[in-house]
């Protein structure tokens, strides 16, 4: 069987997020963050993968001496700290002239996403991209209350482009959430099949509204309209 063309996407997180380092980097030895993540990835699941994006452009901070946008300051940081890497559980087995070879082929593979401001931008910027690269297997890699919906955005931004069925989307978590936040907090709602109008019917599902159905989808609709208008 070919092996696929592969690229993994590390989504941004702001650098004015407080818990920034854990969620990028995580903690040692056992919880990996976004990016960590992506590269123990391509260390022992995907070592064919031909690029490594990172996202985003929505915020910039000073970097010994530079104005980083978050992609660029996200690379620069794990390749200042390579060596924390093998601190993980995983990681800390290879040798160090595969330690080394690891930093480079990063080094070499890593492109920041220096245009995008959030999720959607992400994936619009890296669908594309990995498209005209003839990628075939897109992984992304974000915390577990997000990664569904990166996901989500992503089979839609295929659907559009035509691509459905011709770039795989894979999703893979890291370990380290928001504080505040929860794989549990996420909630998916998957349209009534045949459903002409399922946003009235998945709204009187969550409230569990008691009128009938046809007169809570009708007066949806038209509230809908309204803010449309």
């Amino acid at each position: 069987m070919p092996t696929r063309e592969t690229a993994l996407v590390a989504h941004g997180l702001s650098l004015r997020a407080k818990d920034w380092e854990d969620m990028i980097f995580g903690k040692p030895p056992k919880l990996l963050g976004r990016a960590s993540r992506a590269i123990q990835l391509y260390a022992d699941k995907y070592p064919h993968a031909s690029h490594l994006l990172f996202g985003s452009g929505a915020t910039s901070k000073e970097y010994r001496g530079r104005e980083l946008k978050e992609s660029e300051y996200t690379i620069q940081y794990i390749l200042d700290n390579f060596s924390k890497l093998f601190e993980f559980d995983g990681l800390e087995r290879l040798s160090k002239l595969n330690r080394w070879r690891l930093k480079n082929r990063i080094r070499r593979i890593a492109k920041p996403m220096l245009e995008p401001k959030n999720t959607i931008g992400e994936l619009r910027y890296a669908i594309p991209f990995c498209r005209d690269a003839g990628i075939s297997e897109i992984v992304l890699v974000a915390d577990p209350p997000f990664i569904s919906r990166c996901i989500g955005h992503g089979e839609h931004i295929l659907e559009e482009l035509g691509l459905f069925g011709k770039i795989r989307l894979v999703g893979e978590q890291s370990d380290v959430c928001h504080p505040d936040q929860r794989a549990a907090d996420v909630v998916i709602f998957e349209p009534p099949p045949g459903d002409p109008e399922p946003v009235g019917t998945i709204l009187r599902g969550i409230f569990d509204i008691k009128e009938k159905l046809p007169e809570f989808k009708t007066a949806v609709k038209d509230l809908i309209a309204q803010h449309r208008a």
